[in-house]
Formats: C-alpha cells, structure tokens, sequence
C-alpha cells in the first residue's frame, strides 16, 4: 500500500522552477532514497512534503489524504516528521528540552513513553540529557535531531542529509540507526548526497537531476547503473 504518493509536482521560486512534474511513491514500511546533485531540487520536494512550500501544481497524498492542504500541525498529527538538513537543534536549550519540544503534538504520557523509546535508542543522548544542545559533537546533535523528530511518533520520517559534515564512522552509525528506525516500522523518505550509503540501506530510489526524475528502480539496479556509477558513486571517474 502506498504511504507517500507525489503525482506530477512542480514547484517554483519566482521565476526559477526548482522542481518540474515530479512523481514518486513510498510504500508502507519501506526506505526510499532520493538521490541528486546539489541544487537539483531534493530538499524542495521535502519542504512540500513537510508543509514548509506549496507546490505549484500536482499532489501530494499521505494515507490517501492530500497534504497540500493541510497546515504544519496537521501534517505532523498525520504522521509525517522531517529531520532537516544541518541538524538544526536549539543551542541553548538543553538535549531533553529538544527531546520535547519534539513531542508539542503528544499527551504527557505518551511524551514520557516515548522518550524512553529514543534513548534507548540513542544511549549517548541519555548521558547527555542535560547538556546543552549546542555543546554536542555533530554526530551527537544529528541523533538528537532524530530524535526529536521520533518524540511526535511519526509513521513517516523524512531524512535531508543527514551524514553532512559527519566522519565515515558517524556515518555508519546514522545509517545503521536508520535501518533500526525503519525495522519498527517506520516509513523513510531518504534525501542523501551521499549515494551509495543511501542505496545500500534503501529498498528504491530515485534520481533527481535539475528537478526532473531521471531513473528509478531498486537499489541493487542503481547501484549497477553505469548512470549512476558515473555521476553518483564515483566509478569510472578520473
């Protein structure tokens, strides 16, 4: 069953049209991995899907519902949670005070049921619960991004880059932690510069060059896509 379903979507700035008749779909349960060059219009789609900018033309449903016209709060209530690109936590709030304002969405109980749910996935944030935000390694502050998306239980996350500025081992970790999310059942939209980390933990993907679907398919056929290859993985490359 279809979870995200993008039909035909354009969407500008001004004059620019960033993103030109765009459609993919997310099935229940599954990873999916958008994959593009910067500026070819990745993080636009997220934005449209989170609520953040109105497409222009086409639809965007989630569980048969249309998205574009529903407010922020409502998308969230709906089961749809994006962690942006540059973590984007609050420096001056302390990790557990990110960890709720995650939860605005949620009762007290299920708030404090699901806090125990994120640290234990995230051990490091439990030692750190009254750290400042700020003072947290990139890889510690890319956890608690992802973990204040989960605290509004989303049935979809959305993930922009979320190995940006991280060492290969950080990197590992983000991703192993994405295939643990997505084992209890959340759906993932994955948007990721980083494409061969993506694909190997995605069921499909989609590539995006300068706003347009250019190929699609499992992750086993992009990553054995001389396309691909070439542009994205760095194979046959000088």
């Amino acid at each position: 069953m279809k979870a995200l379903d993008i039909v035909d979507v354009s969407i500008g700035y001004g004059e620019i049209k960033a993103v030109k008749g765009v459609s993919l779909y997310i099935e229940q349960g599954e990873i999916v991995t958008l994959v593009g060059n910067n500026g070819a219009g990745k993080t636009t789609i997220m934005r449209a899907v989170s609520g953040l900018i109105k497409p222009s033309a086409g639809r965007i449903s989630y569980c048969g519902k249309d998205v574009v016209r529903m407010n922020n709060q409502e998308i969230v209530r709906a089961g749809i949670q994006m962690v942006p690109e540059g973590r984007q936590v609050f420096p001056m709030m302390s990790v557990l005070e990110n960890l709720e304002m995650g939860a605005f969405t949620r009762s007290r109980q299920e708030a404090c049921e699901t806090l125990d749910m994120v640290i234990g996935l995230f051990p490091r944030l439990k030692e750190r619960l009254h750290q400042l935000a700020g003072t947290l390694s990139g890889g510690e502050q890319q956890m608690l991004a992802i973990g204040r998306a989960l605290m509004a239980r989303p049935t979809l996350l959305l993930l922009d880059e979320p190995s940006l500025g991280l060492s290969p081992i950080l990197v590992e970790t983000i991703f192993g932690l994405i295939k643990q999310i997505n084992e209890t059942g959340t759906t993932v939209f994955l948007v990721e510069q980083n494409a061969r980390m993506a694909l190997l933990v995605s069921n499909r993907g989609y590539v995006l060059e300068t706003g347009s679907i250019v190929a699609s398919g499992t992750s086993e056929d992009l990553l054995n896509s001389e396309h691909v290859k070439n542009a994205y993985l760095g194979v046959g490359q000088d």
